[in-house]
């Protein structure tokens, strides 16, 4: 403040002029992060929403392919054909 108060008209007006400068950056700098945020956020759900999916498709294939060994099985097929028309182990398909 006692620095200020010995600054002459200009370079009072220059040094409020640096702030002004400061405080548009600042704002520009924390719009710029607010956006990237959100932007980042919006990718991040997107890319997980696409990743579950692609889970839950894997899972329910799978789920589909046991549950049709179980039918074949119940069927009276042999765990050889079985294995062979889903590509399950024998393994597996003895602990169906």
């Amino acid at each position: 403040v006692v620095e200020q108060s010995a600054y002459t008209p200009e370079q009072l007006l220059g040094y409020e002029k640096f702030w002004d400068i400061i405080s548009t950056e600042k704002t520009y700098y924390g719009s710029a992060l607010k956006r990237g945020l959100e932007q980042g956020m919006k990718q991040g759900r997107a890319e997980g929403l696409e990743q579950g999916r692609a889970e839950g498709l894997e899972q329910g294939r799978a789920e589909g392919i046991k549950e049709t060994a179980r039918k074949l099985k119940l069927m009276g097929l042999s765990a050889v054909d079985i294995r062979k028309a889903t590509g399950l182990s024998e393994e597996e398909i003895n602990g169906l």
